[in-house]
C-alpha cells in the first residue's frame, strides 16, 4: 500500500482550501541526542472543524521538521515546560502524535500499527490531530508546553532521554 493512498480514499470529494491554515502556534525542535530540527506547527482551528471552542481538535503538522534519516521517532506533548532533562517523573502525556518519518523532502505523521488486511502497517496520514486549547492557562493549554522527539520503541512514561524537543508558543500572526 502506497504512503498517504488511505488517507487519499478518505478525503475522496474534499476540496482544498483556496488559502493555507496558518499556523497559531509552534515548537522548535532543537536536537539532543539526534540532528532533529525545525518547526512543529499547530494549524488555526478551522484546519480542523468549523465550530472551535477553546479546548478542541488541532491539526498538528511536521513538514518542515529536518530529520537525519528515514528511521522513524515518536512524537509526544508533555504537560511540562522545560526541554531540560531528567524530566519529573509523574509527568503526563497531552497528546500521544504517533510517528514521524521523511517522505521524500518533508516529514509526514504516521499511524502506527494498523492493522490492515491482516498486516500490521504504518499509514502516511499527512498531519495528525489532537485536542487541546491554544492558551497557557485553559486546561491542558499547549503554549509553554513541551513536545519531544524520542526513539520509535520508546515508552509513554518514564519519559526517556528524548532526541529533539522544543516549548510551545504563540505564532506572532496569533
Amino acid at each position: 500500500m502506497k504512503p498517504g493512498w488511505l488517507a487519499a480514499l478518505a478525503c475522496a470529494g474534499c476540496t482544498m482550501p483556496a488559502e493555507p491554515f496558518p499556523a497559531v502556534a509552534e515548537a522548535q525542535l532543537m536536537p539532543h541526542a539526534e540532528d532533529i530540527t525545525g518547526p512543529i506547527e499547530v494549524l488555526d482551528a478551522n484546519s480542523a472543524y468549523a465550530q472551535i471552542d477553546d479546548f478542541a481538535v488541532h491539526t498538528v503538522t511536521a513538514y518542515q521538521v529536518r530529520l537525519p534519516d528515514a528511521a522513524p521517532r515518536r512524537v509526544l506533548i508533555y504537560d511540562t515546560g522545560s526541554c531540560d532533562e531528567p524530566l519529573p517523573q509523574r509527568i503526563q502525556v497531552i497528546a500521544d502524535l504517533q510517528m514521524i518519518r521523511k517522505v521524500g523532502n518533508e516529514t509526514h505523521f504516521f499511524a502506527h500499527d494498523l492493522l490492515v488486511e491482516g498486516r500490521r502497517v504504518d499509514l502516511d496520514i499527512g498531519a495528525a490531530q489532537a485536542e487541546f486549547a491554544i492558551s497557557t492557562d485553559a486546561y491542558l493549554g499547549i503554549l509553554g508546553k513541551i513536545i519531544v522527539v524520542l526513539a520509535a520503541d520508546s515508552p509513554d512514561l518514564p519519559p526517556g532521554p528524548y532526541l529533539a524537543c522544543g516549548v510551545f508558543a504563540a505564532t506572532p500572526r496569533r
